[in-house]
């Protein structure tokens, strides 16, 4: 891992004074997809990465009583835990990139504000599609970092914060430095079982992992963090770190928690997915990530069957500019 992150530290910095955020997250893909994957005796972890090119992936929402259309992010960030060929779970981060002013933020015009104001809130929003008319969704954000943003800085690094703490610390037009941030670092953290302590999370996690895969579950959680999803992640190290390891993002399934509790979620990222397929085949991107897609999303999980979608037509002009990184830590049975 901490090879993985010095490359990542290393792409960036080489490019960091010259590009934009978009080319800053076509370098993170790059980065992550260069690597291989790796295993252990009792776990091996695949990825897809790709990046879509054209526009961004846009969606209506309504700002203090005005319909409003951004963009929902640069990139997605999933992570997810197999056993048995069945998904026990599944989180995802939407993150926003933003490029520093000497190692300070201040979302100062209206595109950013609101921008933050959906990352960090969540509205019912819909896809802002050409050809068809999406359903809108309602996402639950337990966690508090549903919606993340990337505060780029000098030379080539990130802090990765919650969207909701970000709009805290900005609601006072301070500039958000990184002392700042590197102060509240250690205070915001979040238990996202919020039914059932994690004496009762865990009894279940042993309960459920002994039938399908008793010679490893004393060593799940020494390779994995399922206990909590923290709000602040103050460089690539720490990122990489977090979110391997399953602690940062905000649930669209756990095992343990009833099933409709994450069902808005697990629909919208099933749909989300689904229409970026449909955006790779038109455009004929990229035949790896067609056929990871595929598998991720008729998995099903432990208990429930994947969501129905839609399957919207999409023009050329529906989708793109978004980078996709999906982490599947799968836990071996055999």
């Amino acid at each position: 891992m901490l090879i993985f992150a010095e490359a990542l530290s290393a792409g960036l910095r080489s490019i960091y004074q010259n590009k934009n955020e978009v080319n800053i997250v076509k370098k993170i893909v790059e980065v992550v997809n260069s690597g291989g994957e790796f295993s252990g005796k009792d776990f091996k972890v695949s990825k897809s990465v790709f990046f879509i090119h054209g526009c961004k992936p846009n969606v209506t929402f309504r700002y203090y009583g005005e319909e409003k259309t951004r963009e929902l992010g640069d990139a997605f960030f999933i992570f997810c835990v197999k056993c048995g060929n069945k998904k026990y779970l599944e989180k995802m981060t939407i993150t926003q990139f933003k490029k520093s002013k000497g190692a300070s933020w201040l979302p100062k015009d209206d595109s950013s504000k609101e921008q933050l104001f959906l990352l960090s809130r969540f509205p019912p929003f819909r896809f802002n599609l050409k050809n068809a008319s999406s359903n809108w969704y309602s996402l639950r954000n337990t966690s508090g970092v549903l919606g993340t943003h990337g505060l780029l800085h000098s030379p080539g690094d990130f802090v990765l914060m919650s969207s909701m703490l970000l709009e805290s610390l900005a609601n006072n037009n301070q500039k958000i430095d990184l002392l700042k941030i590197y102060q509240l670092a250690n205070s915001f953290s979040t238990c996202f079982y919020e039914y059932c302590n994690i004496h009762c999370a865990l009894y279940n996690a042993r309960w459920c992992f002994y039938d399908f895969c008793p010679d490893y579950f004393s060593k799940i959680f020494d390779h994995l963090n399922l206990s909590r999803s923290y709000q602040v992640c103050l460089n690539t190290y720490d990122f990489l770190w977090k979110y391997l390891t399953g602690c940062f993002g905000e649930p669209t399934f756990l095992w343990f928690v009833p099933e409709h509790v994450y069902s808005a979620n697990r629909e919208f990222l099933h749909q989300f997915l689904n229409l970026l397929k449909n955006v790779i085949k038109k455009l004929d991107q990229n035949t790896d990530a067609m056929e990871f897609l595929h598998d991720f999303l008729t998995t099903p999980y432990s208990g429930v069957q994947p969501p129905e979608v839609d399957d919207y037509e999409v023009a050329d002009d529906d989708f793109g500019e978004v980078g996709v990184i999906i982490v599947v830590f799968d836990i071996l049975d055999e």
